[in-house]
Order: C-alpha cells, then structure tokens, then sequence
C-alpha cells in the first residue's frame, strides 16, 4: 500500500441560500440508508470524523506489513509454480535447492496480485504475481547477477525462510516492498551501481549492520524504515550521505536521516545538525534524547514508535513540532517544549499513554489536535484554550446577551412535522441536548454567521450527535423562517430527512433581529416538551478564534466631533447586532483630550485622539476612529445664535456651488469587495460613500474619501447592495458641508 500522509479533518462545504430579504444556511449529513456509518450527505455538507487515518501502517518487529495488492501463499493455489522461467522482458530465473538466482540484461517485472474488494476473489486480468510467488517459503538465498538493473516491485517480499541477498553491480533500482517482511534476512550485499531505494524495500529485515554503496541518491523517510535489528550504517565515498559513528547523515552532515533503531540508552544529538529527517528516529529502542539548540527543522515522524523512549527535551532552534512527531511513543512521560515553539501539529502526540501532563509555552500560535484527549497540558498563554473534545484554539470569549425564544422554538418544531406528516414521515422530537445546543449556536451566529463556528471549528464540534443543521437570519416568525427553509432544497432535505429522529431548535432574539437554528439528530437521548421552557434573557460567552477571519467587528461612536465637556457613546458592532461586552479592552491615544470612561467618550481638552478597540489579548487586530475635540464656547445662547446663521448661509451658498455626484462604475473583482468609481467633481475636498443592503439604507455604513476609487471591504457574498454617494468640500474651521446625494446604484456581491 502506498503510504501517503492524510488530513486529519475533511474539509467540509457550506452552501448559502438566500432569498429577497433574508438570509439562511444549512448543512445536511444525512447518509443513505444503507449507508449510515459514512455520514455522507445526499446533496450537501459532510460531517468529517477527526482521526489519523492510517499515516501508513506500520508495525513493531514479529508483526508483517499488509501490502495492498499482495496476499497469502495459500490464496495463489490458482497459479502453478515453475523451475525456471522468465521475469522481464530479457531476465530469467531459476529456483534450485532453495537458491533463486535472476539473470540476464535489463529490468526485472514488477508483481502485483489484486483481490475483489468483496468476494477475496484474484482478479487475473489484474494480477500480475512472480512466478516463485507459491515457492516463496522454500527460497533461502537470492542472487542478481550483473546485467540486471532493476530489482522488482514485492519480488520477494514475504520469503520468510530468505537469509542472505547478494545485489549485483548492474543494478540501479531497488523496487518497493521488494524485501519486505524477510525477517529472517541477516545477510544483505548491495551492487556498487545502486542509486534508488524505493518504498519500505527493506521493510523489516533483520540485518546489523547496513553498507550502502556510494553510488546511493535517492533515499526517503520510508527507504529504510523499521529495520528493527540495525546497529550499524557504513557509506564512503557519497557525495550525499555520510556516515559516522554508524549514523547516517545527509548534506554534509547536517541532515540527520537516521538513527539505528538497536541502539539502546541516551543520545545527545550532534550540534552540528540542524535537521532531524522524517522518521530519522522511528523505531528506536532509546531511554532519552537531547535536541540542540541548533536544529531548526524537524522532519514528520521524527521520533515515532519509540516505545522505550522516557524523556524528550526539545531544543530552542526550531519553531516547529510536526505531524506525528512522537506518534505511538507510548512510554514518553517527560517533554520539554521550550519558547519560540509556534506550532505543534496534528497528532504529534497521539498514543502516548504515558504521557500525563505538557506545558506548552507562551510562544504557541498555531495548535489543534496534537494529544490525546485525557492528557493533562498547562498553557502559559492565556488566549490557547483547550476545546472540550481535546483540540485546541487561539482565541478570547465574548459575551453576548440576547434573548432565548423557546416559544417559537416549539412553533417552528410543530411546522416542522406538520410538513413530514405531508411526506409519511415520522415526527420529530424535541431533544434537549440538540436544543441546548441550537440555542447556543443562536449566540454563535450573532459574532459569526456561518456553520463555522466562531472559534474556528465545524459546526458538528457543538454536539457530537447533530448530523446536519439549517441556520437562517432575517425572519420574524417561525412561519417566515420556516417558509424560507421549505423554499430551499437544502433546507428543505435537512427538514424531510428520513434518518432524523430528533431536533433541536434555537431562536434567539437581539437588537431587532432574529437569530434561527436547526440541529438535527438521528437518535433521540431525552425528549423535552414546551411546558418546560419560558422565554428568557441570558447571556452566554462566546469562543471566538483569533484570527481576523472570526473577528467581523467594527467600532461605532455616537459622535466623532464633539465640544469640551461633551460625551459620546462607544458601540461595538459584530456581525449585525450590537454587543456590550466586559472583554473589551478601549483606549485612547491622547486621555488628555478625550478620556474613554466605560463605554462613554469623555471630551476634556481641544485637540485630536484616535479611540483604539480590540478584544483582550488580541491588539494587531485593534480596530480606531478619529476624535476631534473643539474649545467650549461659554455664550451658549450666542453660539447657537452663530452656528445657525453661519450654517445656514454657508450651506446656502455652498449647495450651489458644490455639483451633485455620481457613480461612474461599481465592480466587484476581490473577495467581499467593491470598488467604487465615482466622477470627478471639481474644487470639492472629497466624497462620501453610503452603502446597505437594504433601499430604505437602514443601518447604512459610510466612507469618506479624498480619491475617485475607493475600496468598500467586509461585504457579505450573494448579498446585494445599494449604494450612493456625495461631495463635500471642508469650511476654513474644518467643517463638512455636502452637496446632494448621487443615484442610487445596486450591486450584487460574487465574489
């Protein structure tokens, strides 16, 4: 079987639907019925299931490789045996008192045998087995005479009774799996021509020492695994690999490419190497090893299935633990993981029972899933939180307080299976763990609308039981929302699920806006019934991955010009709603101007100050708006007095002067962007940018500029937008003065 690294997590789609006024999603994970372990969704979605899948099957020594395409002795009854034959197109061989010897010029065959997935069955047409292939217990030595220049695909893989091979000096190439599983084999001679060492060709064979010739270039990580009984590697004369101390090194000595796996006790790896190759150390029988300061790079697998080994110290140089680092290390108690380690890959860690507590250091910025699920990890940075199925993220919690809507949670679940008793289909239960759930994914929506989760994850990570879920935004009844769903195809699947036996339904109200949720489940564990829920105000923290992807947030001040001694008020926008939350953290660059008190602005001195807001522990994504503080002018009633006359003259004479804008072109050529192409107008200062997705421009953003293109950002795709725009030019004290607003253009967002 090939071996290849797999993800760890499918990635899965989301599908977006939309209509007229309002908004939904939906994922659907429903399997077939004859289908159901799968969880492959019908038309949409797939859950993914988090495991290693099989980064390559290996074993400890006494157990065989399984080879795809090969089988047993006993299932190869259907092929006849002979003495001698041919096994290339100008190679022969002969089978003689346990002696195999393959001759003549050119390249030996490569050998496959493939079995019916379902009946075991050998697929002749295309199954191509050597011809020793039942006799491969009864081969004792083989031997390749010069002429030949290539040792064949599984050629003698599987000769348990195989002890000495002799490579003639012909060969270049060395195929995969060619040797693999002769444990008996203690006797190895490598031709002095050989430049190729496929995949697991020596898989598992028994030999001490290893003498590579110097013609050797291409060797991988998998070239020499699980020689389990290796002492020894000698090479001379390589212009690519070294050996020293029976260790066998790669540029120059640098590259650590591996370590014999017999060898007992501690090792303290060299300081000149500066990198440890993939699998380097795999299968080793060491107590301890000691990595300096000056490798900076470590290969995947580097220390895997070492089962002896106790203690791992890493060392300062890398930035970098990778995937399946220390896999099956199943006696490791002690790691160290020093500063200026950022990132620790998936499955590092996995299976190492012995393992009972990690730290990990402030330096960390990249972690997921690399130790089991029951080890204990301290984390020295406040903002790596451990998530409640062992996978990690990077983020803070905010807190959003909203309103559960139980009651039209159960509206929505009595026209749910108002529509499967239309179809024949059952109805579904109310299950409490799913409503917990969907109410919580409710408050999700309203930092990041999406079946991502803010913290980064699929939305399946809310409940290990939700196969599929629909989310919609925008509708004010269950009937609207439901209707919408019904509308879509999707949706409307997920609702008419056959397998579903159970749902969970959010409905969460903030701000004038309607959060819905459905989770759909296929078993039921406690139904609940209306007559347990009220509506309720709640408040819920929210994990929310640091990275600026989740963090769709925006500042807003009441005012931005304000007089001495007067307030405004500081808002937080995410997503949609507005939200008042203890984890902000809000400054300003000049207190002496304006002081920020609570969520209030405070104006105290003339002069200009940018108010800063981000989110704890998270400032490189710190969001500002300017502040101009004018002096206070005691005369109030003459103030009033001046500023009405004054204004209303200039915007008098000003209307006229200033031409009323106009939109020369909107595009839509970056991801959630518009580029907004405006007129020309002369002797004006800039221009304002209005834009909603909505006529009425309700909850309309602004943007001021001085240039006739301009970039609108953070847009939402498959929404439409309505946009207009106006010049202004600025009074001597710095005032804006408008002229009219241009036509209204539209534009639907793509991309």
């Amino acid at each position: 079987m090939k071996k290849f690294k797999k993800n760890l997590k499918k990635l899965f789609a989301i599908s977006v639907c939309t209509t007229l006024l309002t908004s939904l999603i939906f994922v659907n994970t429903n399997a077939a019925e004859n289908n159901k372990s799968s969880k492959i969704a019908k038309s949409e979605t797939i859950k993914s299931t988090t495991h290693l899948q099989n980064r390559s099957i290996k074993y400890r020594k006494g157990k065989r490789l399984s080879i795809s395409g090969e089988s047993s002795n006993s299932d190869i009854a259907t092929y006849s045996t002979e003495a001698n034959g041919t096994c290339g197109d100008n190679v022969t061989w002969e089978l003689k008192d346990g002696i195999l010897t393959i001759s003549g010029n050119g390249t030996m065959d490569d050998f496959v045998i493939v079995k019916d997935g379902n009946t075991g069955q050998i697929i002749e047409s295309e199954s191509h087995p050597c011809p020793w292939e039942n006799d491969k217990g009864k081969i004792k030595e083989v031997y390749i005479k010069d002429g030949v220049t290539k040792v064949g695909a599984r050629a003698f893989s599987d000769c348990y009774s195989l002890t000495k091979v002799v490579i003639g000096n012909s060969v270049k190439s060395i195929g995969e799996y060619a040797f693999t599983n002769d444990d008996s084999l203690t006797d190895l001679t490598l031709g002095n021509s050989v430049e190729t060492i496929e995949m697991d060709a020596l898989y598992g064979i028994s030999i001490k020492t290893l003498v590579l010739p110097a013609s050797i270039k291409n060797l991988t990580n998998y070239s020499l695994l699980a020689l389990w009984d290796l002492e020894n590697i000698e090479i001379s004369g390589s212009n690519l690999y070294q050996s020293k101390d029976g260790i066998l090194y790669a540029d120059g000595g640098k590259t650590l490419f591996l370590y014999p796996a017999k060898r007992k006790g501690e090792y303290t790896i060299p300081s000149n190497v500066t990198k440890i190759a993939e699998d380097a150390f795999a299968y080793s029988n060491l107590t301890k090893i000691v990595v300096p300061d000056t490798v900076t790079e470590l290969g995947d697998g580097a220390f895997e299935y070492n089962e002896s080994l106790e203690t791992l110290i890493f060392g300062k140089g890398a930035t970098s633990i990778p995937y399946c680092c220390c896999y099956y290390d199943r006696g490791l108690k002690n790691v160290t993981i020093p500063e200026g380690i950022t990132t620790i890959e998936d499955a590092a860690f996995w299976w190492c029972t012995s393992l009972e507590s990690v730290t990990l250091p402030t330096s960390i910025t990249k972690i997921t899933r690399p130790f089991e699920k029951d080890t204990k990890v301290i984390t020295q940075n406040k903002n790596l939180i451990r998530l409640e199925d062992g996978s990690f993220t990077i983020g803070f919690y905010v807190n959003v307080a909203a309103k559960e809507m139980y009651k039209n949670a159960f509206k929505v679940l009595e026209l749910v299976n108002k529509e499967r008793r239309k179809e024949g289909l059952s109805d579904l239960v109310m299950d409490q763990s799913l409503l917990e759930t969907a109410m919580l994914r409710g408050f999700e929506n309203v930092i990041y609308w999406s079946h991502t989760r803010p913290d980064g994850e699929e939305c399946f990570s809310a409940n290990s039981r939700m196969m599929g879920e629909n989310i919609a935004t925008g509708q004010t009844s269950p009937e609207q929302v439901m209707n919408a769903w019904m509308n879509s195809s999707g949706h409307r699947a997920n609702i008419l699920g056959s397998t579903y036996k159970s749902i969970g339904i959010g409905c969460v109200y903030i701000q004038g806006t309607y959060y819905w949720v459905q989770c759909f489940g296929t078993d039921v564990d406690t139904s609940v019934s209306s007559s347990a829920y009220t509506d309720k105000d709640n408040t819920r923290s929210v994990l929310v991955k640091k990275d600026k992807e989740y963090y769709n947030v925006e500042i807003e001040l009441s005012s931005n010009n304000l007089n001495v001694g007067e307030t405004a008020d500081i808002s937080v926008i995410w997503n949609r709603s507005c939200i008042k939350d203890s984890g902000l953290i809000i400054q300003s660059s000049n207190p002496s101007v304006c002081e920020v008190n609570g969520e209030r602005l405070i104006a105290k001195n003339p002069g200009t100050a940018d108010i800063i807001m981000y989110y704890n522990g998270y400032p490189e994504a710190a969001i500002t708006k300017h502040v101009t503080v004018r002096a206070k002018i005691n005369d109030t009633n003459s103030l009033k007095t001046t500023q009405k006359t004054k204004t209303s003259k200039t915007n008098k004479t000003t209307q006229k002067k200033i031409a009323k804008a106009s939109i020369k072109k909107l595009k839509n050529k970056k991801s959630k962007k518009v580029i907004v192409q405006i007129n020309k107008i002369k002797n004006v200062n800039g221009y304002q940018i209005v834009y909603a997705n909505n006529k009425n421009f309700k909850k309309a953003s602004t943007v001021m500029t001085t240039k006739t293109n301009c970039t609108i950002k953070k847009l939402k795709k498959k929404k439409t937008y309505y946009i207009k725009v106006r010049a202004y030019k600025k009074t001597a004290s710095g005032k804006k003065t408008f002229g009219a607003y241009s036509k209204v253009v539209k534009i639907k967002i793509s991309k």
